[in-house]
């Protein structure tokens, strides 16, 4: 899983959270708006901005504030109050434009994405003479930077927002609700993909608001070599599959030098949606309890774990670099794997047609097709000087053109239905693999979906559940006894949670 899936990858949540309402990340102190470049040794670019009014790299200026002067800044940006929240809402639509360029901070710091970007700013600027700058950050540290940013006083206009990540912004009055802005502009909110709006909304001070406009779902969806099914004498997944299917023929498909699937241990993207399909969660509804632990998790858990431990048909846990190694598949010596969209393009670079693979539908477990709901959604940011050209900005990110462009790279699934029903996205031409991406979309459409739980502590609770079940991975330890023993842990995580309220 890559791109802003790493912005995903739990770097991104380590951020205001998990932090009382006025108490301030010391990390703020630190300006981090300065462009630094990357060394001939090949270190990696960390910050920066690119302008597409200008043909030069420029940097964001570094803000010099010392900590109290951080400590003030932000305390008194972030107080969440529904006149705050109010005054944003009506004021989006009435705030004047402002002469300058505006800002839209990307998090991810080379490569593909960010080239797109760059174009899309120059575009922009072409078609409506409001110059934008991209500023851009390694996903580990794009949260810092933000923060950083409007603690000194200049935020950016607009930047990516991980679903899970929105909710502690809007709550802190960082971002600006958008629902008088949809209103006055007529944007179909209908004409996005349902489940994916969802997650653009979150409730402050009682009253629900649009804080975002999607980008893109990101749906798993199993993939499967088409090549080894075949040696095997294995029909392609169907949409009969249930979990005990795919375990029988990961048996079946498994042999002395490939293994039948990629076991999904991978917390919480591969392994939840699977617990969910039997009727489990991680937490109750309304996020102050571990429920993992509670029948039947822990027997979903063990059968995972059975896969590689008793079943024998995917490798030990121990022989992966990782959770989500994907190794293996890529190298054509696993017949299945769950995946996000941009697998097609990772594999299509790393595999280089040394065999051939198609996507299908997740398998169906006692409780139905469950998936997980995931978004890239981009937010307008509260304080920003050209707030204008930025909502001009959102709007023209979520034009079909725009997104097509976005999804020619292999890198999203657009949010927009029009975009992801055209046969450009479905049917793109060679060399771009000929697999079957209406999976996706049947996803969106019919699966079940439920979103990551949105406490500032799940990045801690998944670290903590991930460490614990490493022993049952390993067959060392059952699961019932493993998730039991971490749950006074989550629990006591989640109690922080209610007392900085």
């Amino acid at each position: 899983m890559r791109s802003d899936e790493g912005v995903s990858r739990e770097a991104g949540r380590r951020g205001w959270g998990a932090l009382p309402r006025r108490r301030v990340l010391t990390a703020l102190a630190t300006g981090t708006g300065v462009l630094l470049t990357a060394a001939c040794g090949g270190a990696t670019a960390v910050t920066g901005s690119v302008s597409a009014a200008a043909s030069t790299t420029a940097a964001r200026p570094a803000t010099n504030a010392t900590t109290a002067s951080v400590t003030t800044a932000v305390t008194d940006t972030m107080q969440s109050s529904a006149t705050g929240v109010a005054a944003s809402a009506s004021a989006a639509s009435a705030r004047p434009a402002a002469a300058g360029t505006a800002t839209y901070l990307l998090q991810v710091s080379t490569g593909t994405e960010l080239d797109q970007y760059r174009e899309l700013a120059k575009r922009f600027t072409q078609q409506s003479g409001q110059p934008m700058e991209i500023a851009f950050a390694t996903s580990g540290t794009a949260l810092t930077k933000l923060e950083t940013m409007v603690a000194g006083g200049d935020p950016p206009e607009s930047t990516f927002l991980a679903n899970w990540d929105m909710p502690n912004y809007a709550t802190k009055g960082v971002l600006t609700p958008l629902d008088s802005l949809v209103a006055r502009d007529k944007l179909d909110m209908n004409s996005f993909f349902a489940a994916t709006v969802k997650l653009c909304h979150w409730t402050v001070n009682g009253a629900d608001h649009l804080f975002a406009l999607p980008r893109h779902p990101s749906p798993l969806a199993l993939y499967y070599n088409s090549d080894l099914l075949k040696k095997q004498g294995t029909q392609p997944p169907d949409d009969t599959w249930t979990w005990d299917t795919l375990r029988q023929q990961a048996q079946k498909l498994t042999t002395p030098s490939t293994w039948g699937i990629l076991a999904p241990y991978d917390i919480p993207y591969s392994l939840f949606p699977v617990v969910r399909s039997y009727g489990g969660d991680v937490l109750n509804s309304d996020w102050t309890k571990f429920t993992l632990d509670q029948s039947p998790g822990p027997e979903t858990v063990q059968w995972i774990a059975d896969l590689a431990t008793k079943q024998l048909g995917a490798p030990p846990f121990s022989s992966l670099k990782s959770p989500s190694d994907a190794t293996l598949f890529n190298q054509g010596k696993a017949a299945l794997e769950l995946q996000i969209y941009p697998n097609i393009g990772t594999l299509q670079s790393v595999a280089k047609g040394a065999f051939a693979f198609d996507i299908a539908r997740l398998p169906k477990g006692p409780n139905g097709r469950v998936n997980r709901n995931v978004a890239g959604t981009y937010t307008l940011i509260n304080g920003a000087k050209h707030a204008d050209t930025g909502w001009e900005w959102l709007k023209f990110l979520v034009t079909k053109e725009s997104m097509l462009f976005l999804a020619s790279a292999g890198i999203i699934i657009p949010a927009l239905k029009a975009a992801a029903q055209d046969p450009q996205f479905l049917n793109p031409p060679a060399p771009a693999p000929q697999v079957n991406r209406q999976v996706f979309l049947q996803a969106l459409e019919e699966d079940t979906q439920i979103p990551e739980p949105g406490t500032p502590v799940y990045s801690q609770i998944t670290a903590a559940i991930a460490k614990a079940l490493v022993p049952v991975w390993n067959g060392q330890q059952d699961a019932k006894t493993a998730l039991q023993s971490v749950g006074g842990a989550v629990d006591g995580l989640l109690a922080t949670v209610s007392t900085a309220k």
